[in-house]
């Protein structure tokens, strides 16, 4: 990953060579071993030779969360949370992932902080969906 690369952009490094990647364009990052799978807005996936580790250390993916061990998941793409019994992030794609039981609590906390951040800014940012759900 390239440090020097715009705001809002990640420059990645795969096997057709270097390839520019709209943040606001990636839902989730999921891990596959030595390999990240990265799954986009239009449907389409890619995958590189990083761990997730690395994407989640990265500061233009400060909008993401650690979910679980193979998961980091874009804030912007969350349409709810479901914080009991079965402890999972439903996707604005319809996708269904678990929460790991230890991140649970740091994950309601940082998603009811941008709920919040959300309501109090409301006029000044676009970049939170209004339609996230923080069921509880």
């Amino acid at each position: 990953m390239n440090m020097s690369s715009p705001a809002g952009v990640l420059v990645l490094n795969t096997s057709k060579g270097l390839v520019s990647i709209p943040v606001g364009e990636i839902i989730r990052i999921q891990s596959i071993g030595n390999y990240s799978k990265l799954f986009f807005n239009n449907g389409k996936s890619l995958v590189v030779a990083k761990v997730l580790h690395l994407f989640e250390m990265h500061p233009q993916l400060s909008s993401f969360v650690r979910i679980h061990r193979k998961h980091l998941v874009n804030t912007d793409y969350i349409e709810t949370y479901h914080s009991q019994g079965t402890f999972a992030l439903i996707l604005n794609n319809g996708e269904t992932i678990a929460v790991a039981r230890r991140k649970k609590r740091s994950i309601g906390e940082r998603l009811n902080n941008l709920n919040n951040g959300f309501t109090d800014h409301a006029a000044n940012t676009s970049s939170f969906n209004t339609r996230k759900i923080l069921a509880a």
